[in-house]
């Protein structure tokens, strides 16, 4: 079996958590009820496994002009 493979069934536990945690989260959008939230649940994350991630706020007069 290919090493990735591998790799992905010996952390599919670990996978099957975060996914069920993802999906747990009330987000809505718009308007983006508890994406902050997500984004730093992703980020701390995503941090834990050694990935380099930073959190960019958009500004809200740049979200207003969107819509």
């Amino acid at each position: 079996m290919h090493a990735a493979v591998q790799h992905v069934e010996a952390m599919s536990g670990q996978i099957l958590g975060y996914l069920k945690d993802l999906v747990r989260m009330p987000t809505v959008n718009p308007p983006g009820d508890h994406y902050e939230d997500l984004c730093l649940y992703t980020m701390e994350r995503s941090r834990q496994m050694d990935c380099d991630v930073d959190l960019v706020h958009v500004p809200q007069t740049y979200e207003n002009a969107l819509s």
